[in-house]
């Protein structure tokens, strides 16, 4: 039985690298923590679980493949990918105004949404359906799909959360604020520069 369930571990691995790894979402999530605290990323983070779940869904149903058989696709949602995480970096430079000027967190709806141009995630979507038994039942599949994100996902994102939370500090500090908001902003443009690898 260890070789039947080999891909479990395969998808978890994946799916814990893939989620804790830099993009727009961890980014974001960062940046809002840093400006709002732990209590205003809380919907975000659950938007984002929603928002992949639904991604799954329509993955699991073959039309992941359509998407990738439409010419053009994935280039538009590369672009829109560019051009989100460059005005999150522009954003992201007002933090030297201090914490008020901090990007805010999504609600729940806009985070979900959002996962609908995220190149990362419809990526790992696409990679997480692909470690799926095509023998399971659909149902078992998404079950499992499900259960995997739910428990892998939050914990790692909540790293990214925890990580913003000591930049209200430096932020609070007028002399590091400047520094500090020109750090995240720069990290963000590079995060932009990788969808083009």
């Amino acid at each position: 039985m260890g070789g039947d369930v080999a891909w479990v571990w395969g998808l978890g691995g994946y799916l814990a690298v893939a989620t804790v790894t830099p993009g727009p979402n961890n980014l974001h999530l960062a940046a809002a923590s840093a400006g709002g605290g732990w209590r205003p990323c809380v919907p975000h983070l659950a938007g984002i679980v929603l928002g992949f779940l639904a991604l799954a869904g329509v993955a699991l149903l073959g039309l992941a493949a359509l998407l990738a058989a439409v010419p053009g696709a994935v280039l538009a949602l590369r672009l829109a990918a560019t051009a989100w995480l460059l005005w999150l970096a522009w954003r992201m430079r007002g933090l030297g105004g201090g914490p008020a000027a901090a990007m805010p967190a999504f609600d729940l709806w806009r985070a979900a949404a959002f996962q609908a141009v995220n190149p990362k995630v419809l990526g790992m979507v696409v990679a997480c359906v692909a470690f799926l038994p095509p023998e399971l039942p659909l149902g078992e599949r998404a079950a499992t799909l499900a259960v995997a994100v739910v428990l892998i996902m939050p914990p790692c994102m909540a790293v990214w959360i925890a990580a913003g939370l000591p930049l209200s500090v430096l932020l609070a500090e007028p002399r590091w604020r400047g520094p500090a908001a020109a750090g995240l902003a720069l990290l963000t443009a590079l995060a932009a520069a990788t969808m083009w690898l």
